[in-house]
């Protein structure tokens, strides 16, 4: 698949975005997406205001695959006394094991995509099917040994220049329970943000990142999480996480699980925040989610369902999906969650059953697989 060239003019080649890709399929054994239908890009990048980013970053990544090395045994610490204490014959067989060469297994394989400013990502899949490897792999935190693909960044690879405009929050919280949310702000404002600022600019900068998530009413407030200190909701110290990678004003944006374990009221209130600093800001976001809510779905401008074995289902604009699907002959109720259809498909358990269509039909290797 020949990389598209990205410019900086605005005028950007659309990827290819709804695809159907099954997991089990033979028929195209490379892991490659195949076009269906078109996908214009979202008109939330239209309405982005000229000067609320000035570094607008295009993420677009073509075949990636992870792979993963298993089956190199090591010798441990107990392996060698219960082999010395033995005469040696002990750990004859896990040696023999551990000459065996190790075998790779892939993690998520023949990952493509595109987000632009503007725009918000949201990946879906079933426990274990590689949402956070990729979003990994997107934010330049993985080993180039183990990854192959292409991924780029207006149209570049990865480099200190575009770390430094890379906001990654991670699924787990990582904050001092003893601090205010001012301090917290504060502090990291003083360590990430540039000599060149003055304190005052740090701390302007810390207060309108404050505004601009909510945090101004428990500004004042311990973070908390830890036994004894009581502190904030799951929610606000989620914002917390959230506003420490906003103080750096960041291009891209990537965040791990960020509704989860938090209600359905507080989950909205989250991703509506991050729907506004993608439409709003300008700034280019993804996320990893579990199993979204009707409401929080119909939040993201595009959509990459991931199958249990790591392969695109589906990739296209969020409004698309139900249609597509049902265009292959999985349709579904139009009051149900097209969440759960996906993710049910994902897992192989269609809702309905499928017709049964001829061979040269675009569902009939589909219509295998969940057969």
């Amino acid at each position: 698949m020949a990389p598209q060239e990205l410019h900086d003019d605005g005028k950007h080649k659309e990827a290819p975005t709804s695809t159907c890709t099954p997991p089990g399929s033979n028929s195209n054994p490379s892991g490659a997406v195949h076009p269906t239908t078109s996908s214009p890009p979202s008109d939330a990048s239209g309405h982005r205001p000229a000067a609320a980013n000035p570094f607008p970053l295009v993420l677009k990544f073509e075949e990636v695959v992870y792979k993963v090395k298993v089956g190199q045994a090591t010798e441990g610490w107990c392996t060698r006394v219960v082999s010395s204490a033995c005469g040696g014959r002990a750990g004859t067989r896990k040696n023999k094991a551990a000459a065996l060469p190790p075998r790779e297994k892939t993690i998520i394989s023949g990952m493509s995509g595109a987000v632009r400013p503007g725009e918000m990502l949201a990946m879906l899949g079933p426990s274990g099917s590689g949402k956070t490897t990729l979003l990994t792999a997107l934010g330049g935190r993985h080993r180039h040994a183990l990854l192959s693909g292409k991924i780029t960044y207006n149209g570049q690879p990865f480099s200190g220049a575009v770390k430094r405009r890379t906001g990654f929050v991670t699924q787990h919280d990582v904050l001092y329970p003893h601090l205010t949310v001012s301090e917290t702000l504060w502090y990291t404002a003083l360590l990430r943000l540039p000599r060149a600022l003055g304190a005052g600019e740090k701390r302007a900068q810390a207060e309108a990142v404050a505004r601009e998530l909510g945090l101004t009413k428990v500004a004042h407030s311990m973070v908390g999480g830890v036994r004894g200190v009581r502190g904030l909701s799951g929610g606000e110290r989620k914002r917390v996480s959230i506003g420490l990678e906003m103080l750096v004003d960041p291009s891209l944006l990537l965040l791990d699980e960020p509704t989860s374990g938090l209600d359905s009221t507080t989950a909205a209130r989250i991703v509506g925040t991050l729907r506004r600093m993608a439409a709003g800001g300008g700034r280019t976001v993804v996320v990893t989610i579990h199993q979204p809510s009707s409401r929080l779905y119909h939040m993201f401008d595009k959509v990459l369902l991931l199958s249990a074995e790591g392969r695109p289902i589906y990739y296209g604009r969020a409004a698309d999906a139900l249609s597509y699907f049902a265009s292959v002959g999985f349709a579904s109720p139009l009051s149900v969650n097209p969440a759960d259809l996906m993710l049910d498909l994902a897992n192989g358990m269609p809702r309905t059953t499928p017709p049964h269509p001829s061979p040269h039909h675009p569902s009939y290797s589909l219509s295998l697989y969940f057969s």
